[in-house]
């Protein structure tokens, strides 16, 4: 399958907002010097918009991943699909 998006970028990028905000967390015990904290006023965190963004993104490519992906069941409703693929 090929790929042409920026999503695994910005999958790791979110995942690296993650990191570097616990690193505040870690280093002082406290995450009132995350940047994220600073520009909003304490109101959000890096490190939960990370993960936002992460899930929003894979939920995103798992649900067009399903939708691309040929299944040999008519419906998935009436509980008689296969569970294994192919």
């Amino acid at each position: 399958m090929e790929r042409h998006n920026n999503f695994d970028l910005l999958r790791l990028v979110a995942a690296l907002s993650v990191i570097f905000s616990h690193a505040f967390l870690l280093a002082e015990n406290s995450q009132d010097r995350d940047p994220l904290m600073i520009l909003t006023g304490g109101q959000a965190i890096l490190g939960l918009a990370g993960v936002f963004v992460f899930f929003t993104i894979s939920g995103y490519l798992v649900t067009q991943s399903f939708e691309h992906t040929p299944r040999r069941c008519c419906s998935w409703r009436s509980g008689d699909c296969e569970s294994s693929p192919g």
